[in-house]
């Protein structure tokens, strides 16, 4: 028996959304770095990011502009 990865992260995914500790801990991760303040464009490395939920929060927090 294999393991499905995908079905995995879409199940996570689903669970995580519904969690607000995960919103909290997006706020104190943004809060300490302080992107928003940070000379653009700004770089982020994300390691063992899961599904990406914390990049794609960042995404949406500082658009690329070009």
């Amino acid at each position: 028996m294999s393991d499905d990865w995908n079905a995995h992260w879409k199940s996570y995914s689903a669970s995580n959304a519904l969690n607000p500790a995960q919103a909290y801990r997006q706020k104190l991760i943004f809060d300490a770095l302080g992107l928003e303040h940070a000379p653009k464009p700004v770089r982020l490395l994300d390691l063992g990011c899961g599904n990406g939920e914390l990049l794609a929060e960042a995404t949406r927090r500082l658009p690329i502009s070009r």
